[in-house]
């Protein structure tokens, strides 16, 4: 198969670039991985507590929670003979349209040390 890896400037890759990144290893959701993540953001954040309502010494909370999801909300995982890895993909790295240089993608495509 000959297969080209897209720009970090593409949004998205071709049928036969996905083909191959499932050949790498799985795609996995990032939120809440609890494997080796190689920098990729899994958490999501949680505002405090506000009381909405009180009554008979019980307050009922709420808790705005919102997924950050700052690299993406999928990558590619694969555990090849007990070393993990975990592949920055620029496809799966969040586009900014308003960005031409995609300096977000950039940042963690061109940031891979071992």
């Amino acid at each position: 198969m000959n297969v080209l890896a897209p720009s970090p400037c593409l949004a998205e890759g071709s049928p036969a670039y996905d083909e191959f990144l499932g050949l790498l290893g799985e795609k996995v959701r990032l939120m809440d991985w609890k494997k080796y993540r190689g920098g990729l953001d899994n958490k999501c954040e949680f505002s405090p507590a506000h009381p909405v309502f009180e009554k008979g010494g019980f307050k009922l909370l709420w808790l705005l929670f919102f997924a950050a999801d700052t690299t993406g909300t999928h990558s590619i995982y694969r555990n090849w003979k007990d070393v993990e890895i975990m592949f920055h993909i620029s496809t799966l790295l969040p586009f900014e349209t308003a960005n031409p240089q995609q300096l977000a993608r950039k940042r963690h495509i061109g940031n891979v040390s071992g």
